[in-house]
């Protein structure tokens, strides 16, 4: 059975004949230094002014209080953030460590120490099994 061929497939004999004009087209371009205009508006190329910086820089205020948590590996994740020393104790008293005996503590930025951090105790049931006991800790005394 014989097909022909839509008029604007070309056949395999004259792939290096188009080959041949296309790099001659190329080399052209290159050649004569000429700027192709591009008509994509993501491709827009135009000079912005520099970004000025405000007048006066205000410091960033972190909260006073924040919740880090002890991570498997040793390191500690901040959990929660607050100015509020009573709601941070109330949350701290609420959540539970990433993993069972991992430490919980609430970082004073302001005093730059720990406020606050929970022990845990190994106790043994009546049954013999052992559990952990949580304290909290509470660090007393301010540099105010």
């Amino acid at each position: 059975m014989n097909q022909r061929r839509a008029p604007t497939e070309s056949s395999v004999a004259e792939l290096p004949q188009i080959r041949q004009t296309r790099s001659i087209d190329a080399t052209g371009v290159a050649s004569r230094n000429v700027r192709i205009e591009s008509t994509h508006p993501m491709k827009d190329t135009t000079l912005l002014e520099p970004f000025a910086p405000p007048a006066s820089a205000e410091p960033a205020t972190l909260p006073r209080f924040q919740i880090y948590r002890q991570t498997h590996t040793g390191t500690y994740t901040a959990s929660f953030k607050t100015d509020s020393a009573a709601q941070t104790v109330e949350l701290c008293l609420n959540q539970s460590p990433a993993f069972e005996g991992g430490e919980l503590r609430i970082w004073n930025h302001r005093e730059q120490c720990v406020s606050a951090s929970v022990e845990w105790s190994m106790e043994k049931t009546d049954f013999g099994f052992p559990v952990f006991n949580r304290r909290m800790c509470f660090r007393t005394g301010s540099s105010d």
